[in-house]
């Protein structure tokens, strides 16, 4: 009983600090309780992030998708991750068609280096 005594007297000090008044006695305990909890809620709501959402429109945006798709395969190679690179690199060999001579340069020296 007593750890319920000093959570009590702990919550109405700190509801004091906030509100600048004492709750008395049970139902003020809960008073208490419910409106700290209450506040912890409204602080948690503003600080939620509004959902972005992403479409392939968005990321065709940001630039040619086979110059994002090399670049992540040389990050790929910087982090460590191998295969990952080498996947991603063959996997644009494989649509030569529509790279350029210089894509083509820039892939072909990154499998190089995993000859090395």
């Amino acid at each position: 009983m007593d750890t319920f005594l000093f959570y009590k007297e702990l919550i109405e000090i700190s509801f004091y600090e906030i509100f600048g008044f004492f709750p008395s006695g049970l139902l003020g305990f809960f008073l208490a309780l419910s409106l700290i909890y209450l506040l912890i809620l409204l602080i948690n709501k503003e600080k939620r992030l509004p959902e972005i959402n992403v479409e392939e429109s968005d990321i065709n945006d940001l630039g040619d998708p086979l110059e994002t798709k090399i670049n992540l395969a040389r990050s790929f190679i910087e982090m460590g991750n191998k295969e990952k690179s080498k996947e991603l690199l063959e996997g644009l060999l494989n649509i030569e068609k529509e790279l350029s001579d210089h894509q083509k340069e820039r892939i072909k020296l990154l499998l190089a280096r995993f000859n090395n």
